[in-house]
């Protein structure tokens, strides 16, 4: 099953009156037992892809095991505070991101939140804001906070810890900020609430909790057993993690719900960009230089995965050269054809160095998804004007000869 729409995600589980489980995916034996309790309890599940030097690794790994699934899966990271990281995530093929505000003033999170918000709404990510790192948060903040971000979803605090370590909710606080703000929120929290708590937590708003596992302590417990052994300890532990997972997914109220969320909600698919061309006044170098320059340009793009240059084998083909551009989403595709940078290109690279070309937007299905999956189209119009937007889920030619 494809990865959905976050947006889709929460909103469900907003209207609905219960909140999705957002797990970190520290490494695979997590990842793998984090999906087979989702998988085991019918769960939609958030899978959050740490910071840090495997993040490209275990973002692949978590995408792989999504689009594998059976059940509703969004991938979301909150690497850093900047646009740097957010463009990082979304090339990744996060569809959620959040920034934090650690070191920030409230002025500059307000902006670089925005700043975020606009980038994501154009690649047709999700985007969450954080208020929720300088003690509780009221209703007035999170309502200032959302009316001059866009976010699409707030996380916020609503708890302290009194003294002995007892953690006290505050509801009525939590109530008032789901009335001013009228949007999914979001928690984190350990796995120290009563059923009673939990259940009352969506009843007032909240949509998507960060369940925080205590692998470290889980660890220490196994580790008391003096037969363990390494292998004994990993198989162990991602069994102890699945359990901590599996509650978490009841105690929400997610559990069984992962059809009517697929039936109610958008597939994330991918979106490729071809243009194959024919360069019969380029030498070789220039040609090769023109692909280059080409890549450039267009891998800055908000929402470009990649920019894959190709040249046929077979040489009789009808044309001999084409760029492939991978975008995270149709949303993302429309950004693309006004971004300057596209503009650019068309107007410094394509136009000069091509005599005749076609080009075509399609959403991807892989045997994974499964072209069931597939949005289908059988409009099939032809352009001379190139760059003239076609709809979405459609494959447009555009057939130009100069």
């Amino acid at each position: 099953m494809p990865i959905i729409d976050m947006k889709d995600m929460l909103n469900h589980a907003w209207r609905n009156g219960y909140a999705v489980g957002a797990f970190e995916v520290s490494n695979l034996d997590v990842l793998r037992a984090v999906m087979g309790a989702a998988e085991k309890h019918r769960a939609p599940v958030v899978l959050d892809i740490p910071g840090g030097e495997e993040r490209e690794l275990l973002m692949a790994a978590a995408e792989t095991a999504a689009r594998r699934a059976n059940i509703p899966v969004a991938l979301h990271c909150r690497w850093g505070n900047d646009l740097a990281a957010v463009f990082d995530a979304v090339n990744h093929g996060c569809n959620g991101v959040s920034i934090e505000g650690p070191g920030l003033l409230l002025g500059d999170h307000i902006e670089r939140t925005r700043e975020t918000s606009s980038m994501a709404r154009a690649c047709g990510l999700v985007c969450g804001g954080v208020l929720s790192g300088e003690g509780p948060t009221t209703a007035g903040e999170a309502k200032g906070f959302s009316d001059r971000t866009g976010v699409d979803f707030l996380e916020i605090s609503f708890a302290y810890r009194q003294p002995g370590g007892r953690l006290k909710l505050d509801w009525n606080r939590l109530r008032e900020i789901g009335e001013a703000v009228a949007m999914p929120l979001a928690i984190e929290l350990e796995r120290e609430l009563s059923g009673e708590q939990f259940r009352k937590l969506s009843a007032l708003g909240v949509a998507k909790v960060t369940c925080k596992i205590p692998l470290e302590v889980l660890a220490q417990k196994l580790l008391r057993n003096s037969k363990v052994t390494l292998q004994s300890l990993f198989h162990e532990l991602a069994q102890a993690v699945a359990l901590e997972a599996e509650q978490y997914m009841l105690l929400l109220g997610a559990a069984g719900r992962a059809a009517e969320i697929l039936a109610q909600s958008r597939l994330w698919l991918n979106v490729v960009h071809l243009v194959a061309f024919n360069a019969p006044l380029c030498s070789q170098d220039e040609l090769r230089l023109a692909m280059k320059e080409g890549q450039r340009m267009l891998v800055n793009i908000p929402g470009v995965r990649a920019v894959v240059a190709g040249s046929v084998t077979e040489m009789s083909a009808r044309y001999r050269h084409c760029w492939l551009v991978v975008l995270t989403s149709p949303m993302a595709l429309e950004n693309f054809r006004k971004h300057h940078d596209q503009v650019a290109f068309e107007e410094k690279i394509l136009r000069p160095a091509t005599a005749d070309r076609i080009v075509g937007d399609y959403t991807l299905a892989d045997q994974v998804v499964g072209v069931e999956q597939l949005p289908l189209s059988l409009a099939h119009t032809v352009d001379t004007a190139y760059g003239h937007p076609g709809r979405t889920g459609t494959v447009t030619w555009k057939v130009r000869s100069d």
